[in-house]
């Protein structure tokens, strides 16, 4: 995750002041990410797991951004009339992978009627989590979503779960 502008740059600002508010917007942005994570991690109480995660400044172009027009304009824009003093390098929110790890868009659940539909689908029909997910034809029992969701409101995180349910997700676990 790389932090966004969120439109902090006055259009009547110089080019090198409008290339620091933009860095340091992006930065804080990222730094309260990191927070935020870290509160998840420690409200967790062990019902949902958090990734392990660390800030770390690299640069804002690589193999994955190199084809990203926002990011290929974002260096174009802090760099105008900035000679040889370049901002090449960012604050980014680095997260380890979670082996078994799927979005909730790809969970199928059971309704209290015994209907099948996604996780997404039982959200906008009853405005709650499912408690009971259809893995391999197999009825599971779904934990730690209410504990997330708590979480996300002392946060103020209104996008915990994501418009397609893709911020967050699942992991089997077997006992």
């Amino acid at each position: 995750k790389v932090g966004n502008t969120r439109g902090d740059v006055n259009a009547t600002s110089s080019a090198n002041n409008a290339a620091s508010i933009i860095r340091r917007g992006a930065n804080v942005d990222t730094v309260r990410e990191k927070v935020a994570a870290d509160i998840y991690n420690l409200l967790s109480c062990d019902k949902f797991a958090v990734p392990k995660h660390r800030l770390a400044v690299l640069p804002i172009i690589n193999d994955f951004t190199s084809s990203n027009e926002w990011a290929v304009a974002l260096i174009e824009q802090l760099n105008v009339n900035r000679d040889g003093d370049r901002i090449e390098c960012t604050v980014h929110l680095m997260s380890k992978w979670i082996e078994g790890y799927n979005n909730f868009s790809t969970l199928i659940v059971i309704d209290d009627e015994n209907n099948e539909m996604s996780f997404c689908q039982h959200l906008e029909l009853y405005h709650y989590p499912a408690v009971t997910a259809l893995i391999d034809g197999e009825r599971l029992r779904i934990v730690g979503v209410m504990e997330i969701l708590a979480v996300s409101r002392l946060l103020a995180d209104t996008d915990v779960l994501g418009g397609g349910c893709s911020n967050a997700g699942y992991v089997i676990v077997t006992m």
